[in-house]
C-alpha cells in the first residue's frame, strides 16, 4: 500500500469544521494524516492534567473515512505552563526577531523551541 496524505492539527480549527477536512481529505484520496505536532497544550492544558478527549474524537472521525493516523510527538510548541516554569530555559541566547537595530528579542517564540546555541543542546 502507498500512503498518501496531510499533516493535519485540529486544534487550530473548530470542531465543526473536522467533517469538511475529512470529507475534503477522503475526497483527494489520503489515507492517512500526520496528527498532534502542535497539540501539547490541548494535550495537558495544565501541568500533569492530561485530556486526550479532542484528540480521540478526531482520529474516531478520521478512522471513519479510512484514513490511519500518524501521532507525531507534541513537542514543537511547548504549553505556555511549561514555557512559564522553565523561562530561564528559554530565555538564554538565540530568538531575534528582525534585523539591524530593530531587532527584538523574543522569551517565547511561537514553534520549535529547541536552541541550537544552548551548551545543554
Amino acid at each position: 500500500m502507498l500512503y498518501f496524505g496531510v499533516d493535519y492539527y485540529p486544534e487550530q480549527w473548530p470542531e465543526e469544521r473536522w467533517l469538511e477536512d475529512a470529507q475534503i481529505m477522503a475526497e483527494v484520496d489520503f489515507n492517512v494524516v500526520r496528527l498532534a505536532e502542535f497539540a501539547w497544550s490541548k494535550i495537558e492544558p495544565n501541568e500533569g492534567h492530561y485530556d486526550f478527549d479532542s484528540l480521540d474524537r478526531a482520529i474516531t472521525l478520521l478512522a471513519s473515512y479510512d484514513m490511519r493516523v500518524v501521532l507525531g510527538t507534541p513537542t514543537a510548541s511547548p504549553p505556555p505552563w511549561l514555557m512559564t516554569k522553565y523561562l530561564v530555559r528559554f530565555q538564554r541566547g538565540c530568538w531575534v526577531l528582525g534585523v539591524g537595530r530593530a531587532a527584538l528579542r523574543s522569551p517565547t517564540p511561537n514553534t520549535q523551541h529547541l536552541k541550537p546555541c544552548l551548551e545543554m543542546h
